[in-house]
């Protein structure tokens, strides 16, 4: 059952799935489809696996095409929650050292 708190946030009740989707193996499939598609410049690829196993948020960031669409089957609880325009923001991570 969702819940509205006095802030007017939408809390739903969430029970997880317990599905825990291997991301190794998502991400090893996107970046095979994406060298289909564009070239890959390895030493990059390489600094971007480095970058998601150094911090949570760029690991997020990076496997947000993954998140997008696994959430309703993680979470279906959500599916129910009412539906808001939004965008998934998908850009690269640069980091310059200084």
């Amino acid at each position: 059952m969702a819940t509205v708190s006095k802030d007017q946030s939408y809390r739903p009740e969430i029970e997880y799935s317990g599905r825990v989707p291997n991301i190794v193996k998502w991400t090893h499939k996107y970046e095979k489809w994406m060298s289909d598609h564009i070239k890959i410049v390895p030493e990059d690829l390489a600094k971007k696996h480095a970058d998601m196993a150094s911090d949570p948020f760029l690991f997020l960031r990076a496997t947000y095409y993954r998140w997008a669409k696994m959430f309703p089957e993680v979470l279906p609880k959500l599916n129910d929650a009412p539906v808001v325009r939004s965008v998934g923001d998908l850009h690269t991570a640069i980091s310059v050292a200084g």
